[in-house]
């Protein structure tokens, strides 16, 4: 049995990034993004899947970090939609911290970005505190950009959400072999 903790980033009273709408909110999208990817691997026998978060509750950092550690996962996936100060940013990354992650960040764009459909920025070195101190191969993915109006409307789309989540479970499952 694998274990897989997917992380749905932000939440309560951390909103993450705010849609240039002003009306949808980051943790919101992380978290409808989180549970679809849970609802596709708890079909597969071969997994434990358990969320950081399943609800609009908030976790200090280190707090999503001691999950998969006592948890002792196998892979540690956090789940962001992206924001910047400009409104024509746009497209889909995968960040990794540790030497260790990079193979898994490899496997999980394979098929992440393709599914998202939007521009692809790549696989990129981050150092963020989630897949920094975490020690198991960790990526925190960044969707798509809050800030961009056309990638605003497409991150809540369901569709879109449901080709995403089944992108991000297919990396999931061809890394840790369980397909």
């Amino acid at each position: 049995m694998k274990v897989v903790v997917i992380d749905a980033g932000h939440g309560a009273k951390d909103s993450g990034a705010v849609g240039i709408s002003r009306k949808n909110y980051e943790k919101t999208f992380n978290l409808a993004m989180a549970l679809k990817v849970e609802s596709i691997l708890k079909q597969n026998p071969k997994l434990e899947v358990v969320l950081t978060r399943s609800d609009d509750t908030f976790l200090e950092l280190k707090q999503r970090v001691k999950v998969a550690e006592n948890l002792k996962a196998n892979v540690f996936v956090s789940i962001h939609a992206n924001s910047s100060g400009s409104s024509a940013s746009n497209g889909t990354e995968t960040y990794y911290q540790r030497s260790a992650s990079k193979a898994f960040a490899n496997v999980m764009h394979k098929y992440f970005a393709p599914a998202t459909g939007l521009t692809d920025r790549g696989i990129r070195y981050g150092n963020f505190h989630v897949i920094r101190e975490t020690t198991m191969p960790a990526v925190l993915l960044e969707v798509g950009y809050l800030s961009n109006a056309k990638e605003e409307a497409t991150l809540f789309d369901e569709d879109f959400q449901n080709r995403v989540a089944q992108g991000i479970a297919d990396g999931i499952t061809e890394y840790l072999d369980v397909k």
